[in-house]
């Protein structure tokens, strides 16, 4: 495998000539937190197999890669719909977490661009940590709180299964996954 060289920094992998988004996706998610949103760059360009591929390669979900690439779906479609700077500023100023959090408001709330650039303007004016962000969504939307609190239960299950489940020992992995399991479908059945 060759590399080329992206903004004197960033050493990418390449394969016949052409930059791979599977492994830069993988290598980016790899080099942590600060690189999450290069990460949705590039898993916005892919689709299928190839998500099921980096979903693995990366020890996580398929619909936490998804999640990534609505965020950045989302930010492609403000800058087309605002011809400003500000969907820049703020895909570069904000958490790649809010970014999340908004792509799903979006769908689960129905709402339109105003209504998101709207939540996404406000958490940047008054700094919003990301769980701030979720519950301010949320609450403008009329999620009850003990909703919220059964999703925050959900996210916590979801984080342990995609981040921590290869840090249980062997003989006790079954048990923790039927749990989590019973989380998911306790948590399924509350939310109907």
């Amino acid at each position: 495998m060759n590399y080329v060289l992206i903004n004197v920094v960033d050493v990418l992998p390449v394969v016949d000539g052409l930059v791979n988004n599977e492994d830069m996706a993988v290598e980016y998610f790899n080099r942590g937190e600060d690189f999450r949103r290069k990460f949705a760059e590039q898993v916005a360009f892919t689709a299928g197999e190839q998500t099921a591929r980096i979903a693995e390669r990366i020890k996580r979900s398929v619909s936490f890669v998804e999640s990534y690439r609505n965020a950045y779906k989302l930010y492609y479609e403000l800058e087309r719909e605002y011809e400003t700077s500000q969907p820049f500023t703020m895909w570069n100023e904000l958490p790649p977490q809010m970014w999340v959090k908004a792509a799903t408001a979006k769908s689960v709330y129905t709402l339109n661009y105003e209504q998101i650039m709207k939540h996404l303007k406000h958490a940047h004016k008054h700094g919003l940590s990301v769980d701030a962000f979720r519950e301010h969504i949320d609450t403008a939307h009329g999620l009850q709180q003990w909703i919220r609190s059964v999703k925050n239960i959900a996210r916590s299950a979801n984080k342990f299964r995609d981040s921590y489940m290869s840090e249980v020992p062997q003989h006790k992995q079954r048990k923790a996954r039927i749990l989590i399991k019973v989380i998911e479908r306790l948590i399924k059945e509350l939310a109907e």
